[in-house]
């Protein structure tokens, strides 16, 4: 049995706790099926609390062999400064919801993305055949099926990375049908080594469940990815929140956490060890994956930050994130200033 199946299956052991957003699986179960919790804002206590980071596909190749013919180069925006793509969170999607039966549900989602957030779109239609779809989709409600629309982004992204990566030797990261970055696979230091760097208590919600015990083993290349599964994740709940979420949940919280703990992580990185960090900002394919997932985080959050439904810690994520230590720790691994926008200064 996969380890992918086997926490699917834990999952379906306490569906109770997987309401929220359909079937939950648990987070990178390639190395450790690990859950992670979703809570409701503190004002609505009769929703129980809920992992949302389910598993993403079966375990990576392990032999290198001869790697597949890599992508085309992403195709930059318009403007190479600036990120962006088709958004459109209160795109129209009443026709379908007058269709909807638990029968076409999946069908009725992916219109719901192709209309509002089509990255997502894009990438199910990219993993059609994964039968972990259906899983995370919750087809009770329309208002579940919606609600489904982050998990499924989040977990469709892992499962497209992994299944694009072959350990040790290259590792891809979806963000739209025209910019799938691919780099080395870079384990470098493991990433509990940001635990005891985290400030507060704004990003409580991950720095356990990643940054400890086995998840907290993992390198750069885990920490990217998840970010980019995050990232995913905000998009397709945007595009769910209208006709879903009736109450708080922590979409915008996990991408800016998540680029938050990359500041820490290259922090850390250039002072122990100095030689894998330089290696790591001369790579044009490192720093561009980078470079993007700031920029179309904050691309994502021009809308997000519309819905006060969809954060519930991220101000004081926000305010570390752009500390001047920590911005400028990003700026320097970059080689040139960045803003809170979608676009360079």
């Amino acid at each position: 049995m996969s380890v992918r199946t086997t926490s699917v299956l834990l999952c379906l052991a306490v569906v109770s706790a997987c309401s929220e957003s359909g079937l939950r699986a648990l987070s990178e179960a390639q190395r450790d099926p690990t859950p992670d919790p979703v809570p409701q804002l503190p004002d609505d206590p009769t929703k129980p609390d809920d992992p949302t980071d389910p598993t993403p596909p079966s375990t990576p190749t392990e032999d290198p062999g001869t790697p597949p013919t890599p992508p085309a180069p992403p195709t930059p925006p318009a403007d190479p400064d600036c990120w962006t793509e088709p958004l459109d969170r209160l795109a129209p999607v009443d026709d379908l919801r007058a269709q909807f039966t638990p029968g076409n549900a999946r069908a009725l989602m992916e219109q719901v993305l192709e209309r509002r957030f089509p990255a997502c779109a894009d990438l199910l239609d990219e993993m059609a055949s994964d039968p972990y779809i259906d899983v995370f989709l919750d087809s009770s409600s329309w208002q579940n099926a919606m609600d489904s629309l982050g998990t499924i982004c989040h977990e469709e992204t892992h499962g497209y990375d992994y299944e694009h990566a072959i350990n040790p030797a290259y590792f891809s990261y979806w963000q739209t049908a025209d910019t799938v970055h691919q780099t080395d696979w870079i384990d470098a230091l493991p990433r509990s080594v940001i635990w005891s760097e985290v400030e507060g208590p704004s990003t409580n919600l991950y720095r356990d469940l990643y940054l400890t015990g086995t998840q907290g083993t993992y390198g750069f290349t885990e920490l990217l990815d998840e970010t980019t599964c995050y990232v995913n994740g905000l998009g397709g709940n945007l595009a769910g929140a209208e006709n879903g979420f009736t109450w708080g949940i922590s979409a915008r919280d996990g991408a800016v956490a998540f680029l938050y703990y990359i500041e820490l992580y290259l922090q850390v990185l250039e002072t122990d060890t100095p030689q894998t960090y330089a290696s790591l900002q001369a790579d044009p394919e490192v720093t561009t994956l980078v470079r993007d997932l700031w920029l179309r985080t904050h691309f994502l959050l021009q809308q997000a930050d519309q819905d006060p439904r969809l954060g519930i810690h991220d101000g004081e994520i926000r305010q570390l994130l752009y500390r001047s230590d920590n911005q400028g720790a990003l700026e320097d691994f970059l080689g040139f200033p960045l803003a809170a926008s979608s676009c360079l200064p």
